[in-house]
C-alpha cells in the first residue's frame, strides 16, 4: 500500500476539494444530502470558503493525500448556539473507489473523531447513514457509533427515496 497521509488544504488548493466532491456525487450520489448538478454551480469563492472555515471554528475538513493527490475525504460541521455548541456532525466521508478496502476511510474518521474529541465544546457526534450502506455502517460502528434510529425517506435520487439510520458517538470527556 502508497503511504496516505491525512491532511487539510489549503483554500488555494481548492479545485481538488471541489474536484473530489464532484466524483463523490457522480459515484455515490444517494450518500451525500446535494446533487451533482447543485455543486457544479457553486461559484469558485464557495469552494475556497468551505476550506477557509474548515479550521475548527464552524467545521473541520480533512482529506486522505497519496503522492501528492487528494484521494478521499471527511468533514465535520460544529453546531453554533449556546444550546448546541455541544453538538457536530460528521458530513462528506468519501475515498476514491479505487483506494478503498485500505483502511482509508477509517483512517479519516479516527483523525476527525481525534479532533472532536481534542475540542473542548463537543461531547456529541452524529451522522446519518444510508441503511443499505452495510460497510459504512461497519465503519462507523468500528469508532464508536450507535444506531439510535431509522430515518425513513432520508434521501431521494431520482424517483426513488432512500431510509437512512442516524447514528451518534457521545464522546468520554470524564463529565
Amino acid at each position: 500500500m502508497d503511504t496516505i497521509s491525512i491532511i487539510t488544504l489549503p483554500p488555494s488548493r481548492w479545485s481538488e476539494y471541489k474536484a473530489l466532491r464532484l466524483q463523490a456525487l457522480e459515484n455515490d450520489p444517494a450518500a451525500f444530502a446535494t446533487t451533482y448538478q447543485e455543486d457544479a454551480a457553486m461559484p469558485d469563492l464557495q469552494w475556497q470558503d468551505r476550506l477557509q472555515n474548515s479550521e475548527g471554528q464552524k467545521s473541520y475538513m480533512l482529506f486522505a493525500q497519496c503522492e501528492g493527490k487528494v484521494i478521499g475525504m471527511v468533514g465535520a460541521l460544529l453546531e453554533q448556539g449556546a444550546c448546541v455548541e455541544h453538538k457536530a456532525t460528521i458530513v462528506s466521508v468519501y475515498v476514491q473507489p479505487e483506494y478503498r478496502g485500505q483502511g482509508i476511510a477509517k483512517t479519516l474518521m479516527q483523525a476527525i473523531m481525534q479532533l472532536l474529541q481534542a475540542n473542548k465544546k463537543i461531547v456529541h457526534v452524529q451522522l446519518t447513514v444510508n441503511s443499505d450502506n452495510a460497510s459504512a455502517i461497519k465503519l462507523y460502528e468500528s469508532v464508536g457509533f450507535k444506531k439510535v434510529g431509522l430515518l425513513e425517506k432520508l434521501v431521494k435520487v431520482g424517483d426513488d427515496f432512500i431510509d437512512g439510520y442516524m447514528m451518534v458517538n457521545i464522546l468520554d470527556k470524564g463529565k
